[in-house]
């Protein structure tokens, strides 16, 4: 016969000590890796954003001389305050701060007259300002779309003020929306100007034909600038 005998063996169970710095120096080396990433991405992103930004600030102060070495280069004469330059005839009419550029035999007198009416409203206002303050808006705030949006508008705003304007001083509201028409199909105008010939045609036609807005509105898309902010 076979006897099986059974021992208990007590086990005793000892605590594994970690020293204090240890633990510190593995808390602080997980915090340093987190930070370290967190870090990298932060970099990766603010070198995408200056870059960006760097490229489209030289754009626009490349489209700045650009238009200003064109305007230099054809005829021009001072009259009010205003310089008139004279462009070949494959450029649309535009005016550029006091500058207002135009193929005086591309058009007959009537129509002429509307749209000179029309850059001068455009000039007397400084609207020339208000667009380069909208397109440096955009060099700084790019990756926000609240920005293009008021881009877009401010254009938008300153043809319909241009057009208020250049039908109180007309004598005929009505010839001046049947130029609108006829000359709706031309040529791009150059980067940065403010031009007669805006694609909105429909909207600026029906702006014509409502109340005249108060001078204040002109402002009014500067309530969206905290919008912009936000994304800054």
């Amino acid at each position: 016969m076979t006897w099986t005998t059974y021992t208990d063996v007590l086990v005793e169970w000892q605590p594994v000590l970690v020293p204090a710095n240890s633990v510190e120096q593995i808390i602080e080396e997980t915090g340093q890796e987190s930070s370290s990433i967190w870090s990298s991405w932060q970099g990766m992103l603010l070198m995408l954003y200056g870059t960006t930004t760097l490229f489209l600030l030289g754009r626009l102060a490349f489209k700045s001389w650009r238009l200003t070495s064109m305007l230099q280069r054809y005829p021009q004469h001072k009259k009010e305050g205003f310089r008139y330059v004279k462009l070949p005839i494959s450029y649309p009419p535009f005016s550029y701060f006091r500058y207002i550029a135009f193929n005086p035999e591309a058009y007959p007198e009537d129509e002429l007259e509307a749209i000179l009416t029309h850059e001068r409203a455009h000039a007397k206002q400084l609207h020339s300002i208000d667009i380069l303050l909208a397109e440096l808006v955009l060099c700084l705030h790019w990756f926000n779309p609240f920005a293009w949006w008021f881009r877009k508008n401010i254009e938008q705003n300153l043809e319909f003020l241009a057009d208020q304007s250049a039908t109180a001083e007309l004598e005929s509201s009505r010839n001046y929306q049947k130029t609108l028409l006829k000359l709706s199909i031309h040529q791009d105008s150059p980067a940065l100007s403010a031009s007669f010939f805006n694609s909105l045609i429909k909207k600026r036609i029906v702006m014509i034909n409502q109340e005249p807005s108060s001078p204040a509105k002109r402002w009014k898309f500067l309530l969206v600038l905290p919008l912009i902010a936000v994304f800054y």
